[in-house]
This record gives C-alpha cells, sequence and structure tokens, in this order.
C-alpha cells in the first residue's frame, strides 16, 4: 500500500463527495465536509456542499492526491454539527470516521447522514486479514456481485498497519452477495474459497442491515488463528536524546498508532513498559515528549518488532536503533554544515530545498536551505550545537509532505533503511569536531568543495561481494572506517586508518553493508558491499 501511495502520490484525482439528509432540515450555515484531504486538515466550515436541484442530496468535488482519506459531513460549519456515523461503517479503532481510498477519479454515492449506505441499502464493511500470507501484494482487492466482478475496482486499505484490509460494498437493504478477496488487482491473485463456506466457489454474505463481513483470513473460512499471548517488556535507552525528556509512550497497531501506552522512567536514560501481546511478534515505535510540548518525537528506523515465545524481558535497545544495545555516548556538540548538489543531479531544483531528518523531527521541523553564493547550484544549511551521534536525514526537492519529493531511490545503495519502504542518508559522528555532508542530490556520489576528489571518490572495497576478506587502498591520510549492517547498527570501526586496509569477515554474516570512510576535514563516502 505505501509503496502505491509513493508511486501515485503526484497523481491529482478528482473526489466527489455525496451525501442525502433525508428528512433532516438543512442549517442555515450549510452542509460541509471535512477531512484529513482538506489543508489544513479537518477544518469544519471550509468545504461546502452544493444542494442537488430540490433533492435532499448536497455534494462537492475537491482534488486530491492518490491516497487514503478520513472524513464526515457536518449539518453546519463547526464542531458539533458533525454527524456520528454508524460503527458498522465506520473506520473502527475508535475511530468514528468514514474513509475513502482514491485511486482514481471517484464519485461517492450519496449515503444518508449520520447512516451507513443510501436511502433503501445497507452497507457490508468487507474485511480481510493478510497476515498469514508469505507474500502480499501492494494492492489488495474485492471481487463480487456488488461491483460487477471487477478485480480491480474495489480496492482494500490497511488503515492500522496490522494486516487486515477494509472496503465497503452498498447493496440494497436483504440482497445476497458473492465476493472473494484478491492478493492483487487481476485473477489469478484471487482467493481459494474453502468449501466449508463457498457457495459456487465464492464467499456470501447478506445484507440485513448495516454488517460487518470478516475479517476472515485469506482462502480461509474464519479469522485468523489468535496465537497464545505473553507479558513483553521493552526497554528503550533515551540517553542520544539531546532535549530535556517529559515523557515517552510506544504506538503501534496495538493503540492503532495513536500512541498512549506509557513507558516508566528507570533512570539512567532507561524507559520502560510491559505489553501482553499475542505470539509470535508485534510492531511498535517509541516516541517522546519533551520541554513541554505537546508534539511527539517519534524514533528513526523500521518498525520495531520483538519476536517471542513466552513472558520475555527485551534488552535495552537505543531510540532509533533496530538492534539492541546501549546508546552510543553523545560527543560534545559541533556545528555540522549540509550541502546539496542540484548542478549535477537529474532533476531541476525547486523554488525551496529542504533537509529533513529525525533531529527535525522529519518533516515538522524541515529546514530551508539557501543557495550557495560561491558554488552554483549547490544549497547549504549550517547547524550549530548538534547533539546527537547519530544522524539520520536526507534532502527534499519541493514540498515536504510529497514522498515523491524525496531523495530515492538514488540513495538506496548508500542508505539505511527507513522503515516505509525508502532509504535514508546515515553519519554518525565520532567526536566533537565540525562535519560538512555534502552530496549530490539523490545520488550516494559525494559532492567534493576545496577537497581533492580523489581523496575518496575513488576508494572501493574490492572484491565485492567478498568471501573472506577484502582491501580498499585510502592512500594518504588519516581517515575514520565504520561498517554498518543493514539496519543501520555500527558492527566495527577503525580509527586512524591509512594506506591499503583490510576487511576480513569475522562475525559478518551473509548480506549487505555498509561502509563510511570519514576524512580529515569532515569529507564522507559511504558504499555498499556484499558477503557472500
Amino acid at each position: 500500500m505505501l509503496a502505491i501511495l509513493f508511486m501515485g502520490s503526484t497523481f491529482a484525482h478528482n473526489l466527489t463527495f455525496k451525501v442525502d439528509l433525508g428528512t433532516a432540515t438543512p442549517s442555515a450555515n450549510g452542509v460541509h465536509v471535512a477531512g484529513s484531504f482538506q489543508n489544513p486538515a479537518w477544518t469544519p466550515g471550509a468545504t461546502a456542499m452544493t444542494q442537488v436541484g430540490t433533492s435532499s442530496i448536497y455534494q462537492v468535488t475537491v482534488t486530491v492526491p492518490t491516497g487514503n482519506y478520513e472524513f464526515k459531513f457536518l449539518n453546519g460549519n463547526a464542531w458539533g454539527d458533525d454527524e456520528t456515523p454508524g460503527a458498522n461503517c465506520s473506520i473502527g479503532g475508535g475511530n468514528g470516521n468514514r474513509w475513502v481510498s482514491v485511486w482514481s477519479d471517484t464519485t461517492l454515492p450519496a449515503v444518508m447522514y449520520g447512516g451507513c449506505a443510501p436511502n433503501g441499502m445497507n452497507s457490508i464493511m468487507l474485511m480481510v486479514d493478510m497476515s498469514t500470507q508469505s507474500s502480499v501484494n501492494d494492492t489488495i482487492s474485492a471481487a463480487g456481485s456488488f461491483q460487477g466482478w471487477s478485480p480491480g475496482a474495489t480496492i482494500m486499505a490497511d488503515w492500522f498497519n496490522d494486516s487486515i484490509y477494509r472496503a465497503i460494498a452498498y447493496v440494497p437493504a436483504g440482497d445476497t452477495i458473492s465476493y472473494k478477496f484478491l492478493n492483487g488487482a487481476a485473477w489469478g491473485t484471487d482467493e481459494s474459497v474453502p468449501g466449508a463456506c463457498a457457495v459456487g466457489g465464492n464467499r456470501q454474505a447478506i445484507a440485513n442491515g448495516d454488517i460487518i463481513a470478516g475479517p476472515y483470513c485469506f482462502s480461509q473460512c474464519v479469522s485468523c488463528f489468535i496465537p497464545d499471548t505473553f507479558d513483553v517488556t521493552i526497554r528503550v535507552d533515551l540517553q542520544n536524546v539531546c532535549a530535556s525528556v517529559d515523557s515517552v509512550d510506544i504506538a503501534g497497531p496495538l493503540n492503532g498508532w495513536a500512541g498512549g501506552d506509557m513507558m516508566t522512567d528507570m533512570g539512567n536514560g532507561i524507559w520502560e513498559i510491559t505489553v501482553r501481546q499475542p505470539e509470535p511478534s508485534f510492531k511498535y515505535k517509541a516516541r517522546y515528549f519533551a520541554d513541554g510540548s505537546s508534539s511527539p518525537n517519534w524514533e528513526g528506523g523500521g518498525d520495531k518488532e520483538p519476536v517471542f515465545s513466552s513472558d520475555t524481558i527485551l534488552p535495552v535497545r537505543c531510540f532509533g536503533a533496530d538492534v539492541y544495545g546501549a546508546c552510543v555516548p553523545k560527543p560534545t556538540p559541533a556545528t555540522i554544515t549540509f550541502r546539496v548538489d542540484f548542478a549535477n543531479a537529474s532533476v531541476t531544483p525547486a523554488s525551496t530545498i529542504y533537509l529533513i531528518g529525525d533531529f527535525t523531527q522529519w518533516q515538522t521541523n524541515a529546514i530551508a536551505l539557501t543557495a550557495s553564493t560561491a558554488n552554483p547550484g549547490v544549497y547549504e544549511t549550517v547547524v550549530p550545537n548538534f547533539c546527537p551521534a547519530e544522524i539520520f536525514y536526507k534532502f527534499v526537492n519541493g514540498d515536504v509532505n510529497l514522498p515523491a519529493n524525496e531523495e530515492n531511490p538514488g540513495i538506496a545503495s548508500c542508505g539505511v533503511p527507513s522503515g516505509n519502504g525508502g532509504f535514508n542518508r546515515y553519519f554518525l559522528r565520532p567526536d566533537g569536531n565540525d562535519y560538512t555532508l555534502q552530496f549530490i542530490f539523490d545520488s550516494c556520489q559525494a559532492l567534493f568543495i576545496g577537497v581533492d576528489e580523489n581523496m575518496l571518490n575513488q576508494v572501493v572495497v574490492s572484491p565485492n561481494p567478498m568471501s573472506t576478506y577484502a582491501t580498499m587502498d585510502l592512500g594518504e591520510g588519516n581517515y575514520a572506517i565504520r561498517i554498518l549492517d543493514i539496519t543501520g547498527r555500527v558492527i566495527r570501526e577503525i580509527e586512524s586508518a591509512t594506506g591499503v586496509v583490510t576487511i576480513d569477515r569475522a562475525n559478518m554474516t551473509s548480506g549487505i553493508y555498509f561502509l563510511t570512510v570519514t576524512g580529515e576535514k569532515g569529507e564522507t563516502r559511504t558504499s555498499k558491499f556484499i558477503v557472500e
């Protein structure tokens, strides 16, 4: 789903909302729709709807990018005038909003205000659980008699990142529909419905009211197997956080990614929580609130997914890390200069270039770069008193809220996984010295300004892939070398390296690794190598 959103994020579609007030008296302040599609989002009086002729139906058309949106209608223009849709058609998880997935121009049916379906019809919420599938396609869909058996017409959405996909079918009251789920959007990816619950090889549901059908396990008659549950103690080290931490919580499918499961300060920077979860694993991320702010600071990297089969106390994990282990001690604050080159990039620079990272809470406090007067096509910013030891970051060409503007996939060979299908640049400060991080936009090629380009640009690991050992020639000078695994964990460091350096396999298992070489002037080159 995230991959589809990324690829389609720049495409605009017409989305038409419709609502039927029935016998209700329209408010003198008008009829409106509010939701996440607005800018700013959820503004109750901003999107007015127009009456269709003399009917009780109101509608409005807006333009939105591909994606998932929540919304609700208001008979008025302020909160308090909003509807309360039925529980069997709202998104659920404590959320009483309607929702829509937009992949092309979309016209929604005129549902009854406060109801689930158009007049004379009922809604059937179709739900499928894909958690037992070894491979899940980017698109999950449903097809059936309610939509002409068109396999790509009803796209389902995983709203809570819990592998449960949802879509709504509108059916004349009392009618029976036949349908099935697809692990894709074409015939050939459809499930085989077991005979115990199949009618003519398909599932069936009767619209005897607004109902929820599922969640059914893909290709099974019932819900997916519910395993045993155990107490899992999570311990997170926040010593790498530079702010004054007020509180810490975790967010994940266990709370609809809304957070609120608070951790306890155990002292020495360690925060802890015990949750009861079903085996064999669950996903979460930690967040901290600092300096009196109500805005959470999410940790970087991928979703954390501990594996367990009994009551488990997990080892301490550094905030933001994907592997266990205490935090890297913070060096003294220093000045970090970020530069990005568009003169040699494959894209044209937008009016504003941004820097985002875990130290900016990503898009929340994005830093606008300024054009360099000394180096045409180069944009830069200087961050004084930089505190964290680890730096996860990337450059953005234009609007920071559009994923298509971020560097990706050009940094895949030198970046670390971001946890949502992309990659971030990574740098570990070895000391309290000032450093300059400079690259060509969406490229692993370093930008060298005032530095002999041959110093690092020709440094390569050979052979690559390697089996037992490899070498690289650094030439003259002293360099700091760090080897990271695919999760971004530093597994080996070499200080004051010079000349020909040998890298032996030692404790490295087969897989992909990153090699970061930092010179005396702060110039850095990151490359990828493979251990067979």
